[in-house]
């Protein structure tokens, strides 16, 4: 489990900077915070993989926090460009 969510904390933080492919990023962060808190959970009972669990885990959430900042500021781009078409109509 810590493997797992180690492994999809990078690659969701990977295609969370892409931006066509920061879809397949979101479903990775959140498989990889499940996998992390299951990890952590076999780690406490067994004492083995703790660090690659919390790894995986804080992986993910950076991922999905990247992801929520890229969100917003294209929203915001795309709401500029929006406004300045609506300008440009008005010129006319």
């Amino acid at each position: 489990m810590a493997v797992a969510a180690l492994v999809l904390g990078i690659v969701a933080i990977v295609f969370s900077f892409i931006p066509c492919a920061s879809i397949i990023g979101l479903p990775c962060a959140i498989l990889g915070i499940i996998f992390g808190v299951l990890g952590i959970n076999q780690a406490n009972k067994t004492g083995e993989g703790k660090g690659m669990a919390i790894g995986g885990l804080v992986c993910s959430i950076v991922a999905i926090l990247i992801w929520v900042v890229a969100y917003f500021w294209i929203m915001t781009l795309f709401r500029t460009g929006v406004d300045a078409i609506e300008a440009l109509e008005g010129f006319q």
